[in-house]
């Protein structure tokens, strides 16, 4: 299939992020973004253990009888497999989720962005609490549809919404949780909606990149390329410790 200039020049611009992500391009860490020994701040270890990484976010877990929660769970487990599945640290399949909108969080709490109106040193607890109460008294639409865009990188399906209207509803509701929580991340239009199946724990050379990414396009064709919108009726407030389980504090 012939594809237009600028689907093309999209497609090269995320391949060559995607590479940049797996092999740290000029990145001179020793580990991959979020990964570190315990007590610096990390969400996972070297060797992929998880670490506290508490905090609060609003999202929809992916419906596990559904089709699309089949194929993530295919789509991981080959990838585990895969001979540097090693560079990788996978989620529990039950945590599979879409995030909305990202809540406080972090070590120390606040890392990622602090909300306007709570003093410095507020806990956890007392945001968690305080966002509750306001989902109250706040009147948000939450429904509308999203499908799988495509598999750039091996730790995330990328996500899109099915319509238009779709698209407006979700970046509407968006702003309107960030107003909410007072979270103001300059990201409502930009956030790239994805669901997370792995974290890069260990970087890749250039070769066993490529042939990551050449083996991502392969498994979406095979397994997402087929799946349909589906529909989310409801998100979920949920506080967690870690990025291994997501807590529901409260539907809406």
């Amino acid at each position: 299939m012939n594809l237009p200039d600028s689907d093309r020049a999209r497609d090269a611009g995320a391949r060559a992020k995607a590479l940049n992500k797996l092999t740290g391009g000029q990145d001179t860490s020793l580990y991959p973004k979020a990964i570190t020994h315990a007590g610096m701040g990390g969400k996972f270890a070297p060797n992929g253990d998880v670490l506290s990484f508490p905090g609060n976010t609003f999202l929809c877990h992916i419906d596990p009888t559904s089709d699309f929660y089949d194929a993530l769970c295919t789509v991981q487990d080959k990838l585990r497999a895969h001979p540097n599945g090693d560079h990788f640290t996978f989620l529990p399949k039950p945590s599979f989720h879409m995030t909305i909108f990202c809540g406080v969080s972090g070590t120390p709490l606040g890392s990622d962005g602090w909300p306007q109106g709570f003093p410095l040193g507020s806990s956890l607890d007392e945001i968690t609490n305080a966002f509750d109460e306001r989902l109250v008294d706040t009147n948000l639409s939450t429904e509308f549809s999203v499908l799988p865009d495509n598999l750039f990188l091996p730790t995330s399906v990328s996500m899109r919404a099915a319509t238009n209207q779709d698209e407006t509803r979700l970046r509407e509701l968006r702003m309107k949780l960030e107003k909410l929580t007072g979270l103001y991340r300059g990201d409502v239009e930009s956030y790239g909606f994805h669901v997370s199946m792995a974290y890069v724990v260990k970087w890749l050379n250039e070769d066993a990149a490529a042939d990551m990414l050449q083996e991502c396009e392969s498994l979406f064709e095979k397994n997402f390329a087929q799946c349909g919108a589906f529909r989310v009726n409801t998100v979920e407030f949920c506080s967690f410790n870690n990025m291994h389980k997501f807590d529901n504090v409260r539907s809406f």
